[in-house]
């Protein structure tokens, strides 16, 4: 075995983070580049997510991100998924690395152990290749662009202690499988909550500089753990760590501060809009959602003309019983006006037995029936 081969073959990217990756590399002639948010099962990288860098630099043949915000990100994953490495549009038609690139690559493959993956793409016409660096080589492997099976899509397991994480995992995972993810990563988890605890003794927080003589006993309250769904897959949430005593406009402002996010997005909780004031405390266990306000706008909208389509078909249903009850008014003048017309034939036949003419009082009796018709 040839120990600086590739340590993955293949990488299956799903077609709507291709699509993703398309749309917002059309938007700029300036390379665009995301984070490869997935796993590794055999000698296969699934890619579950790209998740956009929040430039440090950015031009038209090259892309940096913030090594902090990278920091950031990566605490923020969800147990059992990683950053495998990243994506980047190259500009033309240049469909292969660069010596900046092979440098960043390879000093990826001695943080992770040789467990990588990265992608170029270039436009017009939309071809992509990737990679996976071993030590200081850097191999093209197979890649596939199409939707995930059923054993290949995420399932998403809590555990509660009383502190809630998620783990994930393949569907198919075998519970000796997310026990060995479970002990593996459950203290680091639970560290991140405890890393910067509120410290209350007598229902009151005991200031930084307080000096404990009188203080016996200290009741500790963990960062509060808030799961958000801001990435393109919305099967994935997000966590962020904040103080306990935080509010909405605290997170906010760490989200837009860690992650490419529009301004004209709110945060969510189902479809009720999260007031910038309320705590943080009351939103543990919940999901999160990122989300256009304007969305909820065109909804109400969208809902309110289904109220006046239907109305409208009700509208309509009643002009077609007048329309019908007409024709059947319609139908009975008809029928009067050929009664009317037999009558007077028969008057004229009796008139010429009879040697009268009986016109004018044919045509009052039609008269009559016409002023009522």
């Amino acid at each position: 075995m040839d120990e600086n081969g590739p340590i993955i073959e293949k990488v299956v990217l799903p077609n709507f983070l291709y699509k993703h990756a398309i749309k917002q590399g059309q938007k700029t002639s300036s390379e665009v580049g995301f984070y490869i948010v997935g796993l590794i099962r055999g000698k296969t990288a699934y890619c579950y997510d790209l998740i956009e860098f929040d430039y440090y630099e950015q031009g038209p043949t090259y892309v940096e991100t913030d090594f902090a915000k990278d920091f950031r990100l990566r605490a923020g994953l969800p147990i059992g998924l990683e950053i495998l490495g990243n994506m980047h549009k190259h500009p033309g038609r240049m469909l292969t690395f660069s010596n900046t690139d092979k440098e960043t690559f390879t000093k990826y493959a001695r943080d992770s152990h040789n467990r990588n993956v990265f992608i170029i793409y270039v436009l017009n016409p939309d071809e992509l290749v990737a990679f996976n660096a071993v030590n200081d080589k850097v191999h093209k492997i197979e890649i596939e662009i199409r939707n995930l099976n059923r054993e290949e899509r995420l399932k998403i397991y809590h555990f509660t202690i009383p502190i809630t994480f998620q783990l994930c995992g393949p569907k198919n995972s075998k519970i000796q499988d997310l026990r060995f993810n479970f002990i593996s990563n459950a203290a680091h988890e639970v560290g991140k909550c405890l890393s910067r605890p509120i410290f209350i003794y007598g229902y009151q927080e005991i200031p930084d500089k307080e000096i404990l003589l009188n203080i016996d006993e200290i009741e500790v309250i963990p960062f509060v753990p808030i799961d958000i769904k801001l990435g393109q897959n919305f099967d994935i949430a997000y966590r962020f760590f904040l103080p306990a005593n935080a509010k909405i406009e605290d997170l906010y402002e760490k989200i837009t501060k860690d992650f490419k996010i529009s301004p004209t997005l709110e945060l969510f909780s189902g479809d009720k809009e999260l007031d910038k004031k309320i705590k943080l405390s009351e939103m543990v266990g919940k999901v999160l959602i990122l989300k256009e306000k304007e969305f909820e706008k065109q909804k109400g909208k969208i809902e309110n003309f289904e109220q006046l389509k239907k109305s409208v078909n009700s509208l309509r249903r009643d002009l077609e019983e007048i329309s019908l009850h007409t024709r059947s008014l319609r139908n009975i003048d008809e029928q009067f006006e050929k009664i009317h017309n037999t009558i007077k034939d028969i008057e004229r036949r009796l008139s010429k037995l009879e040697g009268k003419d009986n016109k004018k009082d044919s045509d009052t009796t039609l008269d009559k029936f016409m002023r009522y018709g």
